[in-house]
C-alpha cells in the first residue's frame, strides 16, 4: 500500500507495530514517519524503518524524522531483534532517545 492509504488503515485500526521503507511513493518514508506521530494515539507507536539507504546520514535523518530503528534491507537480523523487543514488553516507545539505535 501507498503511505497516503497507510494513514487512513492507521485512523480505522489499532496496531502494535509499524515497519515501513524509505523510498515510496506519494511521500517518503521520513514524511510518512512524521504524520503517524502527529496522531496522538500512535506518537509512541514502535517503528522501524528499513531501506537500501543506510549511510550514517540515512539513519540519522530517520531517526530523527520518528522510527525509533532503522534497519538496511540488506540486514534482516536487526528487524527481527526489533519485533522481539516490541512484542515480549521489552519494547521501545517513541520519543525516548535513550531507547532509539541505529543498526
Amino acid at each position: 500500500a501507498d503511505p497516503e492509504e497507510g494513514l487512513r488503515v492507521l485512523m480505522d485500526s489499532k496496531i502494535d507495530v509499524l515497519i515501513s521503507d524509505v523510498e515510496m511513493p506519494i511521500m517518503s518514508g521520513l514524511e510518512f514517519i512524521r504524520r503517524v506521530r502527529d496522531i496522538p494515539s500512535y506518537a509512541r507507536l514502535p517503528a522501524c524503518a528499513m531501506s537500501s539507504h543506510a549511510s550514517d546520514e540515512d539513519i540519522r535523518r530517520g531517526l530523527e524524522a520518528g522510527f525509533d530503528e532503522y534497519i538496511p534491507k540488506m540486514d534482516r537480523d536487526p528487524l527481527f531483534d526489533f519485533l522481539t523487543k516490541v512484542t515480549t514488553g521489552k519494547g521501545m516507545s517513541a520519543g525516548n532517545e535513550k531507547e532509539r539505535t541505529a543498526a
